[in-house]
């Protein structure tokens, strides 16, 4: 995953925008991969969650300093807490 391999180059903070992990989205993700899927375009949108990537940055020793989300995204800044 992009985050864990990320992570490992972060210091001191680590910011991320990913998709929202709530219905309306995961409807979204599903009606763009058959429009993709029909012009036979290979990329696909994939919905992570929320909690899991959350759990991830907070197992490599950053808390969350911020958080904002709008309709389809979230915004997360987490900070590495001090030794």
């Amino acid at each position: 995953m992009l985050v864990e391999l990320s992570l490992g180059k972060s210091r001191r903070l680590y910011g991320v925008v990913y998709p929202r992990d709530v219905w309306w989205t995961r409807i979204g993700r599903f009606l763009l991969n058959l429009s993709l899927s029909i012009s036979r375009n290979p990329f696909r949108v994939f919905i992570h969650p929320t909690r899991a990537v959350d759990a991830l940055i907070r197992r490599n020793g950053f808390q969350l300093l911020h958080y904002r989300a709008t309709p389809v995204w979230q915004v997360a800044l987490y900070g590495r807490r001090a030794a």
